[in-house]
């Protein structure tokens, strides 16, 4: 589903990714952790297609996800931290806009907004901040993608959010969805591999649960 190779990314002098190496089937789910937020933070939005690698490949589907950029951006859903900006429409309108883009079901908007902890009929210019934060990552939700790229996503979850997300994640990685996760909190549990990053490198890989295991929420947020 995914392969990356050589990866590398500098910004001027510095350098955020440094030849990473890295396939994940479809159905898998990675975790991305260590202490080089920026260099988990690039490699998101580098498979998000949202920069271009200053070299190395990555691809998607088997596309380029540098040459075939919308057709790869088809595949995915990214929820980072840019939170949505106000607007006058309401949770569930704008969640509905985003599940119909995709050609999704409009009732999978209402799902991810009670997933996330969110009225349904709020207008999205009166949520505070964090809030607008938890939108995105119920757009990501509510997009059906085949991809999901979460990066610090729960940060603006509370525990009950936190569970009810993770189980919908086990349920939706059973049903063929990958997950990428960059994170370095429990919740990074319900993935099957730790891919942890330092200075811009892989240092090691491991297996922490058989993909198909369905690991109790509590579990999986450290509860």
């Amino acid at each position: 589903m995914i392969t990356i190779t050589g990866l590398t990314m500098t910004f001027e002098h510095r350098t955020a990714l440094a030849g990473v190496d890295l396939s994940i089937e479809r159905g898998g789910s990675v975790a991305v952790s260590g202490p080089d937020r920026e260099g988990r933070t690039t490699l998101m939005q580098l498979l998000a297609t949202l920069i271009r690698p200053t070299s190395g490949t990555i691809a998607i589907g088997g596309l380029d996800a540098v040459t075939d950029v919308y057709r790869v951006r088809r595949l995915l859903a990214y929820a980072g931290p840019t939170r949505i900006l106000p607007n006058r429409l309401r949770v569930d309108e704008y969640l509905r806009f985003v599940a119909g883009a995709r050609h999704q079901p409009s009732a999978g908007a209402g799902i991810a907004a009670d997933l996330v902890g969110l009225d349904r009929h709020a207008p999205i210019e009166a949520l505070a901040n964090q809030a607008r934060g938890r939108l995105t990552l119920a757009a990501a939700i509510a997009s059906g993608a085949a991809i999901l790229l979460l990066d610090q996503s729960f940060d603006g979850l509370d525990a009950a959010a936190r569970d009810r997300v993770c189980e919908w994640l086990v349920a939706a990685r059973q049903n063929g969805t990958t997950v990428i996760v960059s994170d370095n909190e429990p919740v990074a549990g319900l993935c099957d591999r730790n891919v942890p990053l330092c200075d811009g490198c892989i240092v090691e890989s491991s297996s922490n649960a058989p993909s198909d295991r369905a690991v109790p929420p509590r579990e999986l947020v450290g509860a």
